[in-house]
């Protein structure tokens, strides 16, 4: 679960509601997309974060749970790393 604290300090730098443009917007998400994929790329790098969330997403799909319910993989890492 996210903390109160995550959550202010995300609002903090992807304000919602304050966004004039839509090349704002574009900006903001590339801004955040690019800070994802880097976190993804060095947990992915890892080779102990790596075989966890192997692991964990492994469960997943041992226990059958439906593919629109499994966590995505960056979520995986995240619980991870």
């Amino acid at each position: 679960m996210t903390s109160m604290s995550e959550c202010e300090s995300s609002r903090d730098r992807f304000p919602v509601g304050r966004l004039t443009s839509l090349k704002e917007i574009n900006a903001r998400n590339q801004e955040f997309w690019d800070e994802q994929n880097s976190l993804r790329d060095v947990r992915m790098s890892n080779p102990v974060i790596f075989q966890s969330a192997m692991e964990d997403l492994e469960s997943e799909r041992l226990r059958q749970v439906p593919v629109y319910f499994q966590k995505p993989l960056e979520k995986a890492f995240g619980r991870c790393g």
